[in-house]
């Protein structure tokens, strides 16, 4: 799978043919999101559209070209404060 990105868009080249068998493609679309998201920890998806080619012998037919994919980059999870340390915090031990 060929991922080119530019800021907080990307392009996954995936050509798959589906042959009408959209189960097929729904698969693929998962299994390549969730490979861009393991390959790529520090970007959250916010949205994705496939990029499909329609065969022009039959309309039911179509290629799976690949995905286009807005990210932007995952806020730092902030740790808890817990009780006792907002204390130490403010000097009062």
């Amino acid at each position: 799978m060929i991922t080119i990105t530019e800021g907080n868009h990307s392009f996954l080249s995936l050509g798959v043919y589906a042959d009408n068998d959209f189960n097929r493609a729904a698969q693929r679309i998962l299994e390549a999101l969730k490979e861009f998201e393991y390959k790529n920890p520090d970007k959250r998806v916010i949205s994705w559209k496939p990029n499909l080619d329609i065969l022009r012998d039959c309309d039911t037919n179509f290629i799976l070209c690949g995905l286009w994919i807005d990210h932007e980059p995952k806020k730092t999870e902030e740790k808890p404060v817990m009780a006792n340390d907002l204390g130490n915090a403010l000097g009062q031990d």
